[in-house]
């Protein structure tokens, strides 16, 4: 039975080769499912947050907006959990639209405002 932390190194490792293969839409993907499975591995923020950060970075573009917004919310989540609350206000902005946002739901627009607001109340500074 594999752990989930068994199962990130292994993606993480893999988007390595897809990256040197120069296949970075591959590359990026597995960074994503790398970064999941780091954050259910537990303890593991920090790498979540990395691979979450480098599958953005590719995925940088026009047509990958919905992705983008996956992306965006992810890394809010894990700044907030890793207790960087401006940065994580910052990617929440974004997804409500104040900054660069793409296309996301009234229902999700109102999910990261809700997060800006508990953010403010939970951690004034």
């Amino acid at each position: 039975h594999e752990t989930p932390l068994g199962a990130a190194i292994l993606l993480e490792q893999s988007s390595a080769q897809y990256y040197r293969a120069g296949m970075p839409r591959k590359f990026a993907f597995h960074m994503l499912m790398a970064g999941h499975m780091f954050r259910s591995a537990g303890k593991q923020e920090r790498h979540a947050f990395r691979c979450f950060a480098a599958s953005l970075y590719v995925y940088n573009g026009e047509r990958w907006g919905e992705l983008r917004s996956h992306l965006r919310s992810a890394l809010a989540a894990q700044l907030y959990g890793m207790g960087r609350y401006a940065l994580s206000m910052q990617f929440y902005a974004k997804l409500i639209g104040m900054d660069g946002g793409s296309r996301v739901s009234v229902r999700s627009q109102q999910k990261f405002l809700n997060h800006i607001v508990n953010v403010c109340k939970d951690h004034p500074n």
